[in-house]
């Protein structure tokens, strides 16, 4: 009985340490992180924006994209270009590749350098 209850009490202390150590990460992560630089913002009738963090246990970063638009934008991201309708999206990869996929595929999984947006009505 007694070798029972140790066994108990040191699978219930790992667990609680386990999940501990889950949250303080999960929350130092979240506190990290920023603003992603965003080449040809300002665009008239567009709000862009991009902010990054470390991704889980610091597998890469994880980033995201928010986009709303009265006027159809060209995106770019290093090299790549995609266009994206008027409308509020989002676009974003972390560290299992989950993205939108809407306007994509693998080309955004994973942090891209260079981002430049531009309104594809010619004015700025």
């Amino acid at each position: 009985m007694r070798k029972t209850c140790r066994i108990v009490a040191g699978v219930a202390i790992t667990v609680v340490v386990l999940i501990a150590a889950v949250v303080i990460e999960a929350r130092v992560r979240s506190q990290s992180g920023g603003p992603m630089v965003i080449h040809g913002i300002p665009v008239s009738n567009a709000e862009v924006r991009g902010t990054w963090a470390p991704d889980f246990l610091w597998a890469g970063r994880e980033w995201q994209l928010d986009i709303k638009s009265e006027v159809e934008l060209e995106l770019r991201l290093d090299g790549g270009v995609y266009f994206i309708p008027r409308g509020s999206h989002s676009i974003y990869s972390n560290h299992d590749h989950t993205n939108t996929g809407r306007f994509g595929g693998p080309e955004f999984w994973r942090y891209p350098e260079e981002v430049e947006v531009r309104s594809l009505d010619g004015k700025l």
